[in-house]
């Protein structure tokens, strides 16, 4: 039995053209994903100037006895519209999931184990709360922005016209030669108007934008006019090109050149699945990264092999529980440490002073929480971190997947991006990570200052000092 569904394209009632016909018609397995199908599933989003049809999507499915197909669920990627956040509801989703929970221990010292733990359900408290409260990035559709009343009357004769003409060649001697020469001749002038008042339109609108920058701030002027005029179109890395002399690469990213296509006309070889790609621009990032200096001889590399050796035996120890700096109790809170301690530890004061000066960028990175979303988090939340980080700096401890790093590849400009040699990257760490590195480096810079460990002649990388004295 065979059930058809025919939804409407958005418009309150379905419009068909004068030929009767449907056009464009295509089969889809239902398993996949259709994109461009707006909020609703059931409905295709067509545009006036999209064609003189209207799009109707058909659901067509067949009862039988057989084993059902299993249907993927589909995945949408959802761009988050950070800046248009509901804060209020931000704030209580993450009041509601802490009161629902317990509560970090802070007058006892944690276990590297149980300090993962936290770390990852104070994560997902956060993430769960920008699912709930983070609208969908709204995408605008520029060409809509441009349609004026001339556009509009125009595209509703080239409409017209194509009616005529296709039923014209469906039904056959509809139209003398005469008038159907004029309709063609006519359809070429309507589709150059329409080309150059889509070209005058755009100036305007550009005209319009520009008109609204403050030329009398320059701090304002170079960005909001570099938003107009930035390419928006991202490059996207199919295919790299590997040059026989970059064998070792290969060898190193564990491929087999052996299964790879060689390019016509050259030696190089292809690369075209993604798995390859990545394992191809992580071994040669690799390659620029490691260490150089493997020479035993070396004074100073010996020193450091000493000093890491040493490092790691401390490390062994403060693992075991054997060295701590202090025990947490009731009076000396790990979330509100006492004077005494407060040249090893961070205070209240000084962890809500680092949270509201973080910078309201939207970048992130495995853990997809961006700074704006740290600058709101509740005071409760904040304190929670800071029972973490006190115990982080007790333990010496800092917790495994906040040095692993969302890795973006940007082409460098005017460059071959088939080639890693020409493409720049830029590690993202987690943004909660940086702020534990602040706390970190203040502790230990204060620390240097206070012993005087510090040359005097030393400016570069010093507080209140500049490399220009």
């Amino acid at each position: 039995m065979i059930r058809e569904y025919l939804c409407s394209t958005g418009y309150m009632k379905t419009r068909f053209n004068i030929g009767g016909s449907f056009l464009d018609i295509f089969i889809v397995d239902s398993r996949l994903i259709i994109h461009e199908t707006g909020n609703s599933v059931n409905c295709l989003e067509t545009l006036d100037y999209d064609s003189d049809h209207n799009a109707v999507k058909m659901v067509v499915s067949r009862n039988t006895q057989a084993e059902p197909l299993d249907f993927l669920q589909s995945s949408v990627t959802r761009t988050l519209d950070f800046k248009r956040t509901d804060w209020k509801k931000f704030e209580k989703l993450i009041m509601q999931a802490l009161n629902n929970d317990s509560f970090i221990p802070a007058n006892r010292n944690l276990s590297n184990d149980e300090i993962i733990f936290h770390v990852e359900r104070l994560n997902n408290i956060i993430t769960n709360a920008i699912d709930k409260s983070v609208p969908s990035f709204k995408e605008k559709d520029r060409l809509k922005e441009l349609l004026n009343p001339v556009i509009k009357t125009l595209q509703k004769e080239k409409s017209r016209i194509l009616t005529v003409i296709k039923k014209h060649n469906r039904f056959q001697n509809v139209l003398n030669p005469t008038v159907l020469c004029f309709m063609k001749n006519r359809l070429k002038m309507v589709r150059k108007l329409l080309q150059d008042n889509f070209v005058i339109s755009m100036n305007k609108k550009l005209e319009q934008k520009f008109n609204k920058i403050n030329s009398s701030n320059p701090s304002t002027m170079f960005s909001e006019a570099k938003k107009i005029l930035r390419n928006r179109k991202a490059d996207n890395i199919n295919i790299l090109k590997i040059p026989p002399e970059d064998m070792c690469l290969l060898h190193r990213a564990e491929i087999d050149h052996r299964t790879l296509r060689i390019e016509n006309g050259s030696d190089k070889y292809v690369l075209e699945d993604e798995g390859h790609i990545l394992n191809f621009i992580g071994a040669y990032l690799e390659s620029i990264y490691s260490s150089k200096s493997t020479d035993e001889t070396n004074l100073v590399h010996r020193e450091v092999i000493e000093v890491f050796n040493s490092f790691l035996e401390d490390k062994v120890r403060y693992e075991e529980g054997l060295n701590t700096i202090t025990n947490f109790n009731d009076m000396n809170l790990a979330n509100d440490p006492v004077a005494s301690n407060l040249d090893y530890f961070t205070s209240r004061e000084e962890i809500l002073y680092i949270f509201s000066k973080l910078k309201g960028k939207l970048s992130y990175g495995i853990d997809k929480i961006p700074n704006i979303i740290l600058k709101k988090v509740p005071m409760l939340l904040i304190f929670e971190y800071l029972t973490l980080f006190n115990n982080m700096i007790n333990n010496a401890f800092f917790p495994k997947h906040w040095k692993i790093a969302k890795m973006v590849v940007i082409p460098k400009k005017d460059r071959d991006i088939t080639h890693p040699k020409n493409l720049r990257a830029i590690s993202l760490l987690p943004n909660i990570s940086k702020i534990f590195e602040i706390c970190s480096n203040n502790i230990i810079s204060q620390q240097c200052l206070k012993l005087n460990l510090v040359c005097e002649k030393q400016f570069g990388f010093k507080h209140t000092h500049s490399t220009i004295h």
